[in-house]
């Protein structure tokens, strides 16, 4: 296991505000991302306002709530982040 320094940790005082800074660091204007829901709603609605287009991809009761990777793979754009 790899050991980091306490420089190298960042903490957040909620799961949305990681998603805020994480969507600013990693997405802009012309990216694409994919977002699973149900989620928080800010998980999208931060990558909308940092520039990016959104695709969403539920999880359905009918499938066990697991993640249809199918579906995952033909939401894919070549500026998918």
């Amino acid at each position: 296991m790899k050991r980091v320094s306490a420089d190298e940790v960042l903490v957040f005082s909620g799961a949305e505000e990681s998603d805020l800074r994480s969507a600013n660091v990693l997405l802009g204007a012309g990216d694409h991302a994919i977002v699973v829901r149900p989620a928080y709603q800010s998980l999208a609605e931060v990558a909308r306002a940092a520039g990016a287009d959104v695709t969403r991809v539920d999880l359905r009761e009918a499938n066990g709530w697991r993640l249809d990777t199918d579906e995952v793979r033909a939401a894919l754009r070549p500026t998918t982040r």
